[in-house]
């Protein structure tokens, strides 16, 4: 009996030695639900200032390659430039412009952005002219009196008209106008490295509301006014008001403020309530007809590597499609001639030896991929690590133009993660990775069948997926 007992356990214990089962894949299921469109996809490319004694060091003018990596090649349906302070005669002091530092400074740009094809830039101001200004000085802190410069407010009239005569000029230089306009950049911050202002709530909103009255008194009402572009999630917020938005409650205020900009520093690594607020002011921005942009932002802080650099960025993207419901998105700085972080996407002095950002590839996919007019449909996920709907990392969001669509995935995690798609509206799906070793590398179509496809993740990957 004991003999006729012992074979089944022998065999039994056989049995548990064999392979785990492979675990279930994560199902990740695209919403036939619209949410908002994207409406373009922009940068900074670089200075445009000319006043300082290496001024070519700093801009793209004598570089072909990089512009065009910029303009041309990176998929971007906007861009961003500033009105240098230098346009303003400061000597005179009495509203004419420096003609010589307009057409070498913002109006070289702006011929060399439209030598790639017509594309609508956006303009902002860093700082108004250093006359109009207490202590007088462009730099956001006064380098002798270590006081907060701000503008005058016996001056703001003045601003206004210097902002508007500028418009004029350029537009009867044969350029296009911008088809927006930020008060100011940064509002609420102040260095004595570079060139800023600082404003309170009231003075930025009683000048957005006398830049709009200068505007349409000089024919320009086609020039959108955006705002507050303040640095931070909270810092935007405290120019409107707060997550219910009271600045749409006042007529005037509405009326000028055409869309709600934000600039997103300082809040990649925290948890704070900040974008919950946001999305709450951003769903109160688009009931009001106002658009949403995200005007600036970048990693300027010491990523351990390019890849973490890829995969913060894509994330931060996806939080800022997904939860907070963006049509517009920018990223900062295009190049610059020395590397400085996680600002830029282009680095080199030496324009035939740039150094590209695994970054620039995964916007430049993604943003060729899902163009402007594309639609924001939510991802829902059984997996907390794939995120489709968070207040401070999305992993998974779909975009759809027509009868193409398009998915960022990103897997932030060191295992290798089976994915079943459900909510395909193609019959292919065609990956493109970038993780340590490739840049968005195309890989094998896949078939889809019934809306759903199956593959696997990288770990620490990037994925843009055409469905077609």
């Amino acid at each position: 009996m004991r003999r006729m007992l012992l074979f089944p356990l022998l065999s039994l214990g056989g049995c548990t030695s064999s392979k785990p089962p492979a675990p279930a894949p994560t199902v990740l299921s695209i919403s036939s639900v619209s949410q908002q469109t994207i409406r373009g996809w922009g940068i900074y490319p670089c200075t445009v200032e000319n006043d300082r004694p290496d001024a070519e060091l700093f801009t793209l003018w004598h570089r072909p390659s990089a512009a065009r990596l910029i303009w041309k090649e990176l998929g971007i349906t906007f861009w961003r430039c500033d009105i240098p302070p230098g346009c303003y005669d400061s000597r005179c002091d009495n509203g004419s412009l420096d003609e010589a530092y307009l057409r070498g400074s913002l109006e070289r740009q702006l011929r060399l952005g439209a030598s790639f094809g017509p594309k609508p830039y956006i303009l902002s101001i860093w700082s108004p002219p250093a006359p109009f200004k207490s202590p007088p000085t462009t730099l956001g802190i006064d380098p002798k009196t270590k006081r907060m410069s701000s503008l005058a407010p016996e001056r703001e009239a003045d601003f206004c008209r210097f902002v508007s005569r500028v418009l004029g000029r350029i537009h009867a230089h044969g350029l296009a106008l911008p088809i927006a306009l930020g008060v100011q950049n940064e509002p609420n911050f102040a260095s004595p490295l570079w060139k800023g202002t600082a404003y309170s709530p009231a003075q930025w909103k009683r000048v957005l509301v006398q830049m709009r009255r200068t505007l349409d008194q000089n024919g320009l009402r086609s020039v959108r006014l955006l705002g507050p572009e303040g640095g931070s999630y909270a810092q935007s917020l405290s120019f409107v008001g707060g997550s219910k938005a009271p600045i749409l409650s006042h007529a005037e205020l509405r009326q000028s403020l055409d869309g709600f900009a934000f600039h997103g520093y300082t809040v990649e690594s925290k948890r704070g309530p900040n974008p919950q607020q946001m999305r709450l002011v951003a769903l109160a921005m688009q009931r009001a007809n106002k658009a949403v942009w995200m005007t600036e932002w970048s990693l300027p802080g010491d990523k351990p590597d390019a890849l973490t650099h890829a995969l913060e960025t894509a994330q931060r993207l996806g939080r800022e499609t997904a939860y907070i419901p963006c049509n517009y998105w920018a990223w900062w700085q295009g190049w610059y001639f020395r590397h400085p972080k996680g600002e830029v996407l282009l680095t080199g002095r030496d324009d035939t030896r740039l150094h590209v950002s695994k970054t620039y590839f995964v916007l430049q996919k993604l943003w060729h991929s899902a163009p402007g007019g594309s639609v924001v449909h939510r991802v829902q996920s059984n997996d907390p690590q794939l995120s489709g709907f968070d207040p401070h990392r999305v992993q998974v969001v779909a975009f759809q133009c027509a009868a193409r669509q398009t998915l960022l995935l990103v897997n932030p995690t060191l295992s290798a993660k089976p994915v079943e798609v459900r909510g395909l509206i193609g019959t292919l799906a065609t990956r493109f990775v970038t993780d340590q070793t490739r840049d968005m590398k195309g890989q094998a179509a896949l078939a889809v069948g019934a809306g759903k496809a199956k593959w696997t993740l990288a770990p620490r990957s990037i994925e843009v997926v055409d469905v077609r």
